[in-house]
C-alpha cells in the first residue's frame, strides 16, 4: 500500500501555534518529523496494533494525577546524588511512580518522564 503526501493548509493550524503568521507556521511543521500520521504497520490500517513510531507508543495514564516531593537528608545508597523524590498517584488507579531527584529543578523531568 502506498500512500501520497497532501498539500498542508497551514492557516487551519495557526491557531495551534498561538495564532502566529503562516509563514512561521510553515516552518515550524518543515522542522519537525511528521512520522506519525505516515506509517502503518499491518495490510490495513485496522490491522495496526503498535505504532512503528515509538514516542506513540509510550504509556499514558488518563486520570487526574497527585504528586508530591520528598526531601531526604542525606544522600541515596545507590544512586548518583539524589536527594529528593517525586511521587506521582493515580487518583483512581492509585498507580504510583517514584523518579529520585538530585534538586527540585529536575521535577520536569519528572513529569514528562
Amino acid at each position: 500500500m502506498e500512500t501520497k503526501p497532501k498539500p498542508i493548509d497551514y492557516s487551519k493550524h495557526c491557531a495551534q501555534f498561538l495564532h502566529v503568521p503562516v509563514e512561521k507556521t510553515r516552518r515550524n511543521f518543515q522542522a519537525t518529523t511528521q512520522n506519525a500520521a505516515h506509517v502503518m504497520s499491518g495490510a490495513k490500517f485496522q490491522q495496526t496494533l503498535k505504532s512503528p513510531n515509538p514516542a506513540l507508543n509510550r504509556p499514558r495514564r488518563n486520570e487526574a494525577v497527585v504528586t508530591d516531593t520528598e526531601f531526604a537528608d542525606v544522600l541515596a545508597a545507590d544512586a548518583p546524588g539524589y536527594t529528593c523524590t517525586q511521587i506521582f498517584i493515580g487518583r483512581s488507579s492509585l498507580l504510583a511512580d517514584a523518579y529520585g531527584m538530585v534538586s527540585t529543578n529536575e521535577f520536569v523531568n519528572a513529569l514528562l518522564d
